[in-house]
């Protein structure tokens, strides 16, 4: 198989599942592995063979690509979970400090008691 029947075949095998950018990409690093074969005196055969099918790179390529957008996903998750945590963390102490006033203002609080205490000392 040579250059060009490798990379149509590749190119072929990546169309519709992966975006376009990213097999162009793809297709400039393969026709540059291509280019650095012939600077080796290697035939284009020899360096498809070391290449490999160009079905399973491209199954190889699609899964390597799926795999890096599910960890964006998750580390884009991770990423939004501190703030959602210090979110959190501020409602609870707001509603801890929500409670503890009402106490207060009810007289069930301790510190309510003291200064109903003092209150009732001072008169």
């Amino acid at each position: 198989m040579n250059k060009q029947e490798y990379l149509e075949r590749l190119q072929e095998c990546l169309k519709h599942k992966l975006p376009r950018e990213e097999i162009e990409d793809i297709m400039r690093d393969y026709a540059e592995y291509f280019e650095e074969g012939r600077r080796q005196s290697q035939q284009d055969s020899q360096i498809a063979a070391k290449l490999g099918d160009p079905e399973l790179v491209a199954q190889q390529l699609i899964e390597e690509s799926q795999e890096q957008a599910e960890e964006k996903v998750h580390v884009g998750a991770e990423k939004k979970a501190p703030w959602s945590h210090a979110w959190g963390y501020v409602t609870d102490k707001v509603k801890d400090a929500k409670e503890k006033f009402d106490q207060w203002d009810k007289g069930e609080g301790s510190g309510a008691s003291a200064a109903g205490s003092r209150a009732a000392t001072e008169e």
